[in-house]
């Protein structure tokens, strides 16, 4: 039946939630396909990253092995067990980016570079920058702070710290900011998801 005690989630696909029942687990996994509606996906989505979710002590976990079908609208995974279950989008900002950065207009040292990051489904990021720094500091995806960023830069004992944040642009994702150095340099940097 169509749940009414889904948690709430900006990730969730409205429409899409619905308690199987009675409680118990179930002696062979089951496959269920809910449809979705394409138009009810939060902006930015895609509908690759959907996925069959399941409340688990009133939080949101994930079905392994769920399979989108992007021309029927369906989302298929195993049920093992009676719960709450739904169509959410899967980390919205999962994926690799790239992107550059470069000094201030005027900046005798011109500092330039690329760099780039990749945001895994748990929200973990691993980045780096490349150029005349050796990378440090944290960039803001998805609101999250203080991420490690590591780098290989060749200037000795020169750091950057970059800051800025990426956000839902159409059906991409891009970001922008500013960056610093412990020398006193500073510019900014652009940059989004790539695939």
């Amino acid at each position: 039946t169509a749940s009414s005690q889904a948690p709430a989630s900006a990730r969730l696909i409205s429409g899409t939630a619905y308690e199987f029942s009675p409680s118990g687990t179930l002696a062979q996994p089951v496959a269920v396909t809910p449809r979705y509606d394409p138009a009810r996906l939060p902006a930015g989505a895609l509908q690759s990253k959907l996925v069959l979710y399941k409340v688990v002590n009133g939080a949101w976990v994930a079905v392994h092995n769920s399979v989108v079908d992007s021309v029927a609208y369906t989302v298929t995974a195993p049920l093992s067990s009676f719960s709450i279950y739904a169509v959410l989008v899967n980390n919205q900002f999962e994926g690799n980016y790239a992107g550059t950065y470069m000094s201030n207009p005027g900046n005798p040292s011109n500092f330039f570079g690329s760099w780039t990051a990749t945001i895994n489904a748990d929200g973990t990021l691993t980045a780096v920058a490349d150029g005349g720094f050796s990378g440090s500091g944290g960039v803001g995806f998805a609101g999250a702070t203080n991420i490690a960023l590591g780098g290989s830069g060749t200037t000795p004992n020169a750091t950057i710290n970059f800051a800025g944040t990426f956000s839902i642009v159409g059906t991409g994702v891009a970001g922008n900011g500013t960056w610093s150095s412990n020398f006193g340099d500073a510019g900014m940097w652009t940059g989004g998801r790539i695939n």
